[in-house]
């Protein structure tokens, strides 16, 4: 039985927590207009800017961190693919039909309006034409899928370190993706976190040796000065993508072995609130667009990440794990 990390859970906590942080701002950020608002807060843009640069490479990082566990358990591929369709798929198409659509439509979701309801199941959520945050979820089964059966290669049992090259290689191969591609495109802007996970799992013995006393401070002070830089508006697609692996390098050498039970609590929902928060947002978004951006945020996170954290407690009690994956 594989021990469970603190650490680990720490940073599946701190995770989840930028995720609904950054959702709960969205409103604010100039990348996004999905609903109008005469309200501008530059602060929260700028902090949504830093949440991008760190959120997502973070959670499929940890994603191909605990991956490891797996590939090392020498579990069948069918038991292994019963377990992700159960885990990751499962909950996709539930929360899916029965909560991000009728969410969507309470508030009156733009792209949703005048439209077939069963158009809108399949080409816009399942397809993942416009499906807000559940596009993780597709994305990162076919990152486990794949990732699983390049492991399963017997010439890598003999020479693991071609297994990492080659994790290497279709992370940087498959970048060239069109972003536009529903699940393709974000898989190949987001498959090389995944493969930081799994490397600095299998290598952490190595990196943290490397990573000590005068290296990572340097790595700190490098991961706060591009949070700086980033929270200022300066942009570039390299400098973000390096400032993202520097930031999660720096997560996981400085977060704390020793977790508390708030943190701990809040890792094993971090499934179900991460599945039943982002659509609740649409609700202020669309009602309330206007009021102050501190009550906004106070309403977001606080009160639906409340709602969020309850709502997977409840599902779990009513024996209906099998909704956030469990």
């Amino acid at each position: 039985m594989v021990k469970k990390r603190e650490d680990i859970e720490n940073l599946r906590a701190v995770a989840i927590i930028l995720v609904v942080l950054g959702h709960s701002v969205i409103l604010y950020s100039d990348k996004w207009a999905l609903y109008p608002t005469t309200v501008s807060a530059p602060p929260l843009n700028g902090l949504k800017d830093i949440i991008n640069l760190i959120q997502m490479p973070l959670f499929f990082s940890i994603s191909g961190f605990c991956l490891v566990y797996s590939l090392n358990g020498k579990r069948t591929f069918r038991g292994f693919l019963k377990n992700k369709l159960r885990r990751v798929v499962v909950p996709f198409l539930i929360i899916g039909a029965l909560w991000l659509y009728p969410l969507r439509m309470l508030a009156d979701y733009p792209a949703y309006q005048d439209v077939n309801p069963v158009n809108v199941l399949v080409k816009y959520i399942y397809f993942g034409y416009d499906n807000g945050h559940l596009w993780f979820l597709p994305t990162l089964f076919l990152m486990l899928v794949l990732t699983d059966l390049i492991a399963r290669v017997p010439l890598f049992e003999s020479k693991p370190s071609l297994f990492d090259l080659s994790l290497v290689a279709i992370a940087l191969l498959t970048v060239a993706i069109p972003v536009s591609w529903p699940y393709l495109g974000q898989f190949g802007q987001n498959y090389m976190w995944f493969v930081v996970g799994v490397l600095f799992h299998r290598h952490e013995k190595w990196i943290r040796e490397v990573c000590t006393g005068g290296m990572k401070i340097v790595l700190v002070c490098a991961a706060g000065i591009g949070c700086l830089i980033t929270g200022c508006g300066i942009e570039s697609m390299l400098l973000g993508k390096i400032l993202s692996l520097i930031c999660v390098l720096v997560a996981y050498l400085v977060v704390p072995n020793h977790s508390t039970a708030t943190l701990r609590k809040i890792s094993r929902n971090s499934m179900g609130i991460y599945l039943f928060h982002s659509p609740l947002i649409y609700l202020s978004f669309n009602f309330w667009p206007n009021i102050s951006p501190w009550l906004m945020v106070l309403i977001n996170f606080v009160g639906f990440g409340a709602v969020a954290y309850g709502m997977t407690e409840l599902v779990r009690k009513l024996g209906l794990g099998i909704v956030i994956g469990e």
